[in-house]
């Protein structure tokens, strides 16, 4: 079985063959990065202590990946021709598709349990932190606006949903 490699032009002209990314690399890079965020927080936070404080780091730890989540998102579907070409655009779709409901997952964590620790931290009710966060905190209102986006494309990417939608209609609420 042979496979065909991209090539790139060398500076005198010749074509020198480049391999094309392979899934386990990519994979194996995505989770690197993944490590690397959690380090990262690790090495920058205190020790955690109290409800308050394990709920607030859950909450940051959530929401650093949800962050990092996004861009992979973004990167898969950016059509980088290493990645189309030793991957395969149906498999990084597919795979866009699977990390998008971890983000989501990941974003709705975040937002539940930073508003559960500081409301325990402040010992007020979740309602009461929820909108002291979103009227008084810097920008938290283009925060929940964002959040609410995200939830929005999440729930008509759903398969229920986007069978409903024509494919030009979900495409335009997607982007």
């Amino acid at each position: 079985m042979t496979t065909l490699h991209a090539t790139t032009r060398h500076s005198v002209g010749r074509a020198l063959p480049r391999r094309p990314m392979r899934p386990e690399w990519l994979l194996a890079a995505v989770a690197a990065g993944a490590v690397a965020v959690l380090v990262l927080w690790w090495r920058s936070t205190p020790s955690v202590v109290g409800a308050d404080g394990w709920l607030t780091e859950a909450g940051r730890i959530t929401g650093l990946l949800a962050g990092y989540g996004l861009a992979v998102l973004l990167g898969l579907m950016a059509r980088i021709p290493a990645l189309e070409h030793g991957v395969g655009s149906d498999r990084l779709a597919r795979w866009h598709a699977m990390g998008g409901r971890y983000v989501i997952g990941l974003i709705a964590v975040h937002v539940l349990t930073i508003i559960w620790g500081y409301a325990l931290a402040d010992r007020v009710g979740i309602m009461n932190e929820t909108a002291t966060m979103v009227l008084s905190f810097p920008d938290m209102l283009k925060a929940t606006t964002a959040v609410l986006l995200l939830l929005g494309v999440g729930l008509v990417s759903a398969r229920a949903a986007r069978r409903r939608l024509r494919y030009e209609t979900w495409l335009y609420l997607h982007f």
